[in-house]
């Protein structure tokens, strides 16, 4: 029993140094971009944070709403029922919030933009384009600079326009696979206007 006792009291005392030194060690290591671990997240089938940015088809049948929550969430409109629930690439503080969403006119793609580094030393960030009716992600547009405060489709869904947290307006074609074919070089501050439709011209 004694052995027992001595066992159990060197254990502990080797606990208690290893502790400081392991919290030091996770203090010191860089924060990642993304999770690297699985993270629980419960879904009370409604948006929990405030709403950026909401987007429908001309038809009226969906909707599609982005939010700090870190989703983006598509409606019916008929009847108001949550459809899906869209997440993009998640991690700490705003990594993965959803700032900006758009519907495509026939309500078959809807693109998203938000939070999706860390910091200036991580990769840039994206526009995800989603398929509507099964969530797949269809695209991911790379090298926007700060987050897309901002997008919206043109009229007939061919072309995505992007308004970023600098270098103004992009302009990204889908016949192109959204590659970017314009871009407002004369203005560099963040904007988030736009009209809900871009009308080619």
């Amino acid at each position: 029993m004694a052995y027992l006792r001595l066992g159990f009291a060197i254990a502990v005392s080797l606990l208690l140094f290893a502790v400081p030194a392991l919290a030091a060690d996770q203090s010191s290591a860089p924060t990642p971009a993304f999770y690297d671990r699985p993270v629980l997240v419960i879904d009370p089938g409604m948006h929990t944070n405030q709403i950026w940015s909401a987007a429908a088809d001309v038809e009226g049948r969906w909707a599609v709403t982005g939010s700090d929550d870190k989703t983006a969430r598509v409606w019916s409109l008929p009847d108001g029922a949550l459809v899906r629930t869209i997440r993009l690439p998640a991690g700490p503080g705003n990594v993965g919030k959803a700032n900006s969403v758009a519907m495509s006119p026939d309500g078959a793609l809807i693109a998203v933009g938000g939070w999706t580094r860390q910091t200036s030393a991580d990769p840039q960030e994206q526009i995800y384009l989603f398929d509507r009716a099964s969530g797949a992600l269809r695209r991911r547009i790379e090298g926007v600079s700060l987050p897309a405060l901002r997008l919206t489709f043109s009229t007939d869904g061919r072309l995505l326009a992007a308004m970023t947290g600098d270098k103004g307006l992009r302009i990204y074609a889908g016949d192109r696979d959204w590659a970017e074919v314009a871009r407002d070089t004369h203005y560099s501050w963040a904007s988030t206007a736009l009209p809900s439709r871009l009308t080619e011209g």
